[in-house]
């Protein structure tokens, strides 16, 4: 004991002088040498202390396995002395006589513990200690689990826990049978000897391994001071040499030495020129790259404002042209939705760019449950397809009003185009499309939920979908939902796909940040 007391003293003034070590260093510039030492001289305390662990876990299971095999010798012990006496009996009212009680007294007195007999219901029989149930202190019923495994699990013995008071113990029970083999009680016995030698063995083996292993740890510590040192020298004089260099440009480093750093230094000079190249080539091939990208996203975002204006336009002429009642008032109603969408095409063709807008645009306060339901008005014009909306007229949102528009017409119109294509394919199925608002389980936030019953996306391709130029349809650019989730990326929110489970189709799932009071 006191041989460990001065080694976990000494390991503690240790660790004390390498952590002020440690700081010392760190302002000299030999961060990662101190790390490294510091890192594997912990990985050796966890090492210790996970050893400590499993050293009193093995000795703790292997006594309880030997408590269980000795409980278990015990009960069926019991139950041998019980039944030995009680094989000519059909049922459990033949125990109440005094020649069987003095039995039980007798195998009580004999194994030196306390003995219950149930009958088959789980009512108290008999015990050697009545005192406890007339005190009320346990039941006259038996405890359930223990019931249920040897009625109707047929456990020849059951072992568990119990407790009276502040005390725990364990609890044996036995069926007892008669010579035919049938049920006629349920015995129950308590198991209270300690096993003293288990502290002595945790505290024999925890003693014996911490010596060892702090021994063990103070010379590692030793050897690794030193072999770090000399590992780190090396890198050090080249750490310098880089040091040296102009931050803000790749240049050569000229190193002679013969050793394992040169192979470092020659692959780094080789990095450098050929990095060199690549990045001018790059900076060419990324330029025409993005006149093509932004190109495409120019053709696409002017596409789908088009396809609701034109639905509308289609709509009122053909109320107008059948003189329908009304028609007038469905124009005025038309109009600044019309106007909302005219203004995003001027938007693209002043910007040219969405993505380069996003993070100067200004933001505004918009009412969530009337820039969708403007936006399902422009859509609901077919009559194969149903729309249905469940708002929540107190969502209030802060963001770019044209950039979300965006978002819910390019998510509207994915579900459209899905559904036409089901239904052009052949299929008699009513088109259903489904949006709803609601609080996000995560405080703070708005669930937008858009559903509909079309096919679906296939398991292969949900990885792709907010991948630039990814597309399932013949005439898409695949830059729809890129950019429906770098708009909500920049305003903090995000989309998810997955299988709608109300209408079997695709549900896209926007959680938007609620606008801060």
């Amino acid at each position: 004991t006191s041989l460990l007391i001065a080694l976990a003293i000494y390991l503690c003034l240790s660790l004390i002088n390498l952590t002020r070590l440690r700081r010392r260093e760190f302002r000299d510039r030999r961060y990662y040498r101190t790390r490294v030492s510091v890192v594997l001289v912990m990985s050796l305390l966890v090492t210790l202390v996970a050893m400590a662990t499993v050293s009193v876990l093995f000795v703790y299971r292997r006594n309880d396995v030997n408590k269980k095999a000795m409980m278990t010798d015990k009960v069926n012990s019991i139950r041998a002395i019980i039944e030995s006496y009680c094989e000519e009996a059909d049922n459990s009212d033949e125990f109440n006589t005094p020649e069987f009680t003095s039995i039980v007294d007798e195998t009580s007195n004999m194994v030196t513990t306390d003995i219950s007999l149930y009958t088959t219901g789980g009512k108290i029989l008999y015990s050697t200690t009545p005192e406890i149930f007339n005190r009320a202190i346990l039941g006259s019923r038996i405890d359930q689990t223990a019931y249920e495994k040897i009625i109707y699990h047929n456990k020849r013995n059951h072992i568990q826990r119990e407790k009276i008071g502040d005390k725990r113990f364990f609890s044996l029970y036995a069926p007892i049978y008669n010579a035919s083999g049938k049920m006629i009680a349920i015995m129950k016995s308590p198991y209270t000897d300690e096993n003293l030698d288990f502290e002595t063995d945790v505290v024999f083996h925890t003693e014996t391994m911490l010596v060892v292993f702090i021994i063990l740890l103070i010379i590692a510590r030793q050897l690794i001071m030193r072999i770090i040192r000399k590992l780190f020298k090396p890198l050090e004089e080249m750490g310098h040499k880089m040091n040296a260099t102009d931050v803000g440009s790749l240049r050569l480093i000229n190193y002679t030495n013969d050793d394992e750093i040169k192979l470092l230094v020659t692959s780094y000079n080789k990095m450098v020129n050929d990095l060199t190249e690549s990045t001018r080539k790059l900076a060419q091939a990324e330029r025409d790259n993005a006149l093509v990208s932004l190109a495409r996203q120019v053709a696409h975002e002017v596409k789908n404002p088009m396809t609701p204006i034109k639905l509308q336009l289609q709509r009122i002429e053909r109320l107008k042209a059948r003189n329908a009642p009304g028609w007038e008032n469905r124009l005025d109603e038309a109009i600044p939705i019309i106007l909302d969408h005219i203004d995003i095409l001027t938007d693209t063709a002043d910007e040219f760019s969405t993505f380069a807008r996003l993070s100067v645009e200004k933001f505004v306060d918009i009412s969530l449950d009337s820039l969708i339901s403007n936006q399902i008005v422009i859509f609901d014009s077919r009559d194969n397809i149903e729309f249905s909306y469940l708002g929540l007229s107190s969502a209030v949102i802060s963001g770019p009003k044209p950039q979300l528009i965006r978002v819910i017409v390019n998510l509207l119109t994915n579900s459209v185009q899905a559904i036409t294509g089901m239904q052009e394919e052949g299929s008699q199925q009513k088109g259903l499309i489904a949006v709803s608002v609601r609080n996000s389980t995560e405080e703070g936030y708005y669930d937008i939920v858009f559903e509909d019953n079309g096919p679906g996306v296939k398991e292969d391709h949900i990885s792709k979908l907010f991948i630039p130029n990814f597309t399932t349809k013949s005439s898409g650019t695949g830059l729809g939902l890129a950019m429906c989730k770098s708009i909500l990326e920049a305003c903090g929110a995000t989309i998810t796909y997955s299988r709608s489970f109300a209408l079997g189709g695709a549900c896209f799932s926007i959680r938007y940040p609620q606008k801060k009071v």
